[in-house]
């Protein structure tokens, strides 16, 4: 709704599933019910001057297996988790002395608790606290633009965790970040160049300075665009890694260092005249530090690996409309990534997905067809501790929508229509064919 200068809105869903096996072992399916509903608003002050909020709450309940008897493949448990979600943010704009000024203030909080049987296991809540001002300046000297961004960034995250009186898991832990960053934009004529820079002070962790540069230069005459950038990245541990603990079976590792990375990627994006685009990127990255976990220790825990993760590979992307109401769309990856000179695992090679639909002009109709394919990938059979293959996948589904109304839309929906079994975590079983109807009120 709007009321002069005041637009805001407002929205709920409710969903319900009985879920499937997810053991796979033939029991009892596991359902999951979620109640969801948020809103947002936006008060305008003067030209480009504004004050924005947005708040949602969910409540929701997901019944799950596990692994009861420590084997390495899941049971079927009679466990479930209630919880709760809530987040609250608003954001003030100004524009003044020549720069756009943002001040924003966003916290959140979840809380999860775990039943076995209905009786309660554990309960965990984590609250997040964010702010931060940004000064946004733009400048045009001759033909050029000029674009200066500057951040400075607080964030406080807190976890509680109770499994029982005496439980080890037993903890409250908080973790501080301050982060400034800048960002600079240039653009003249066919020329794009772009460089960031970002300081994170942590108090858990040493102070880790990041970078990005980016840069294009269009080819008008062949309606072609090159681009490249190149830059580094930190992710600090978790606090499940840094202090999880789960009796006989896991124990965090405080003594873990951020993981890092750096990378680079090179593209070339070309139209197709009115009808479409192609674009084609090569891109190579290093992780060092990578955290996992150790199944050769026992308990189990988190620890840095002493070796380089090393991923590059090539990605097409394409979107065309060669007649008027049917779109194309198609993508593709090749993707190495290696470990120590092994592959790595949950990663595969290959992936792809193409996408028509058809919607004439003057019909009441559209019809759509996909087809998402995941390649041969590895994958870690826990019973045994050996490395096995997980095969590759087609995910096939198709849309037929129709407009019965000017405000009311029926449609069907099929998704893995050939019943294609797959698999991305071994020991997970996956949805099969579904089928989908429903009617659609509104613009």
């Amino acid at each position: 709704g709007r009321q002069g200068r005041t637009t805001g809105g407002l929205s709920a869903s409710f969903v319900q599933s009985d879920g499937i096996d997810v053991s796979g072992t033939g029991g009892e399916s596991d359902g999951y019910t979620r109640v969801f509903v948020s809103t947002t608003g936006r008060v305008a002050l003067a030209e480009g001057e504004s004050i924005q909020w947005a708040a949602r709450v969910a409540d929701f309940e997901s019944e799950f297996d596990s692994d009861s008897d420590f084997n390495g493949l899941l049971n079927d448990t009679a466990e479930h988790s209630d919880g709760q979600q809530a987040a609250l943010g608003g954001r003030l704009t100004l524009r003044r002395f020549g720069f756009q000024h943002d001040i924003a203030i966003n916290a959140s909080q979840d809380r999860l608790e775990t039943f076995n049987v209905g009786i309660p296991q554990s309960k965990t809540e984590a609250r997040r606290l964010q702010s931060y001002y940004q000064a946004t300046g733009n400048w045009q000297i001759g033909g050029a633009s000029h674009r200066l961004t500057g951040l400075l960034e607080v964030e406080g995250v807190q976890f509680e965790s109770f499994a029982g009186v005496g439980a080890g898991s037993n903890q409250s832990r908080d973790i501080n970040n301050t982060a400034i960053a800048a960002d600079y934009r240039f653009s003249s004529g066919p020329a794009r160049l772009s460089a960031s820079l970002r300081q994170d002070q942590n108090d858990e962790f040493e102070n880790a300075t990041t970078w990005r540069f980016g840069g294009a230069w269009a080819f008008d005459d062949v309606g072609g665009r090159l681009r490249a950038s190149f830059g580094d990245g930190v992710k600090n541990p978790g606090i499940y890694e840094l202090y999880g603990f789960f009796p006989g079976s896991f124990i965090g590792n405080p003594a873990l260092t951020p993981e890092r990375s750096r990378g680079w990627e090179i593209g070339w994006d070309q139209t197709l005249g009115e009808i479409g685009q192609v674009s084609l990127t090569w891109f190579e990255a290093r992780l060092e530090d990578e955290i996992y976990t150790d199944f050769g220790a026992f308990p189990f825990t988190a620890r840095n690996r002493s070796t380089r993760s090393r991923r590059s590979g090539l990605e097409f992307d394409t979107a065309f409309m060669p007649i008027a109401g049917l779109n194309v769309t198609a993508s593709a990856t090749h993707l190495e990534a290696v470990e120590n000179g092994m592959p790595e695992l949950r990663r595969p090679e290959f992936t792809g997905s193409f996408a028509i639909n058809w919607s004439p002009a003057a019909g009441d109709w559209q019809i759509g067809l996909a087809a998402d394919h995941t390649g041969q990938q590895l994958d870690t059979d826990f019973s045994t501790f050996t490395t096995v293959n997980l095969p590759a996948y087609t995910l096939v589904s198709a849309r037929l929508e129709w407009q019965m109304a000017e405000t009311v839309g029926l449609y069907v929906r099929g998704t893995n229509l050939t019943d294609e079994e797959r698999v991305d975590v071994l020991g997970y079983t996956s949805e099969g064919r579904g089928l989908f109807v429903g009617i659609r009120f509104g613009e």
